[in-house]
């Protein structure tokens, strides 16, 4: 993994060019790294392959109030289907969610945006909202996902 040393953040196709050129174990150190933009490697390398068994660390980055929360939901909806829908509202009922992960949550589960609380930010939860609609619909054209 040192290769990885040299990635300049703003640089993203450096970043589909690394995302390429790694492995099951790098993708689960890319991880454990808190930066948002190497989890944006680990969202597509886990969604390109569709590995099922990387859904927990979607989760773990969920949980931890990833900037990427959106995408991250639009992830764990894709791979674990029915099983994580449970998961998923669950979570959503949380009180100390960011208004984009929750705005993402409302999309993925059905919710229409009129249930919204005062109290949360509506632009983030606008945007948390449209980036899950994108993002859903790009993998299921784009990756192989059916749309259920």
């Amino acid at each position: 993994m040192g290769h990885l040393n040299n990635l300049k953040a703003n640089d993203l196709f450096v970043y589909r060019q690394a995302e390429r050129d790694l492995g099951d174990y790098d993708i689960y150190l890319l991880s454990k790294l808190g930066d948002w933009r190497l989890l944006l490697i680990v969202y597509m390398y886990v969604l390109t392959n569709k590995k099922r068994n990387f859904i927990h660390v979607l989760v773990n980055a969920l949980e931890n109030r990833s900037f990427i929360g959106p995408q991250l939901v639009v992830g764990i909806s894709l791979l674990g289907k029915k099983d994580m829908r449970r998961y998923l509202s669950e979570f959503r009922k949380r009180g100390d969610l960011e208004s984009k992960s929750l705005g993402a949550l409302d999309f993925i589960l059905g919710h229409s945006r009129e249930k919204i609380s005062s109290t949360i930010n509506i632009n983030q939860y606008n945007i948390g909202y449209d980036v899950a609609k994108f993002h859903k619909r790009f993998w299921i054209e784009n990756g192989g996902f059916s749309g259920e």
